[in-house]
């Protein structure tokens, strides 16, 4: 005999089931539907390939780097471009995380044939350290003149 108090908590608890269940389900569409639509952050995709036509007729460093007039495919192998990542020696005040890059090339290229030859050696453009204050100014952050 199946005991008369379970089957009336079980109908009791059955409508607050199903709306608990309607309630994940909403949500897991909303979540799931809503980002195609309201999209805060715009990548470079295929959905948005940059600015044209200048994406089209330049490299995506322009501006960055100077071109290469007849840039394209290189005849560099592995061999090659190996010497363009940095290591230092220990005893070196150097670190292996340079901040400027005189080429976007840094001898890692996933095809060897990629580096070297679309962009040429361009001085980088290092912004002016900020002005040092003087012991006992305010504000100060570390050594240099916080913006207020």
């Amino acid at each position: 005999m199946v005991n008369k108090s379970y089957l009336q908590k079980t109908r009791a608890a059955l409508p607050h089931i199903l709306t608990l269940f309607f309630v994940l389900t909403i949500v897991i569409i909303v979540t799931s539907v809503a980002p195609q639509f309201f999209s805060v952050y715009s990548l470079e995709n295929f959905k948005n390939p940059g600015e044209y036509p200048l994406s089209e007729d330049v490299p995506l460093l322009y501006g960055d780097y100077n071109v290469q007039e007849n840039g394209g495919i290189s005849k560099n192998n592995a061999s090659d471009i190996y010497t363009n990542y940095p290591v230092f020696p220990a005893s070196s005040c150097k670190i292996n995380n340079i901040r400027y890059w005189r080429r976007p090339t840094n001898g890692k290229c996933s095809r060897a044939e990629m580096c070297g030859n679309l962009y040429s050696d361009t001085k980088p453009n290092i912004p002016p350290q900020p002005p040092l204050l003087e012991w006992g100014q305010v504000p100060r952050v570390n050594y240099y003149k916080a913006h207020n």
